[in-house]
């Protein structure tokens, strides 16, 4: 009755409808309750309680790759992306057509070119700023590449 609906999971005790409706919920007043008193029982389809879309078409089925931890996400999009197209061409035939709605391939291209491009940065504003400091192209320049290759150094050994 109402707007909800249940699942009842009862294995191996309901071999017909009518003993779905005997089955105890709650007690009220010292009387059990029993499903049938909720509502009216009855064999069916299972309804559709939600409905994803796109462009107009109100019959489309979304899927989600999720990658592990610590993989690479170029290779994995790069492996993603080739089933893709193997799939296509199995679902053609079927008349289904398989679509990717978001693709992070460019977003994660974008990023690495952008950390890139950030370090690049940090290194030519890191050696301008010796070079003011300290007054010598030369002595920058040495310092410029031992502060690196101390920390590497520091990484690999801890």
């Amino acid at each position: 009755r109402g707007e909800q609906g249940y699942v009842v999971r009862a294995i191996g005790q309901i071999h017909e409808l009518k003993d779905l409706g005997t089955v105890v919920v709650t007690q009220k007043d010292g009387n059990p309750v029993l499903v049938r008193d909720l509502g009216r029982l009855q064999i069916g389809h299972q309804e559709r309680e939600g409905i994803l879309g796109k462009n107009l078409n109100p019959d489309s089925i979304e899927g989600i790759v999720l990658m592990l931890k610590y993989q690479n996400p170029s290779k994995v999009l790069e492996g993603v992306h080739k089933k893709v197209e193997q799939l296509q061409k199995r679902l053609a035939a079927m008349d289904v057509k398989l679509v990717p709605y978001i693709d992070r391939d460019d977003l994660v291209k974008l990023t690495v070119d952008k950390v890139t491009h950030t370090v690049l940065e940090g290194i030519g504003l890191v050696c301008i700023v010796l070079i003011l400091f300290l007054g010598s192209p030369r002595s920058a320049l040495v310092a410029a590449v031992a502060i690196p290759i101390a920390l590497v150094t520091t990484f690999i050994f801890m």
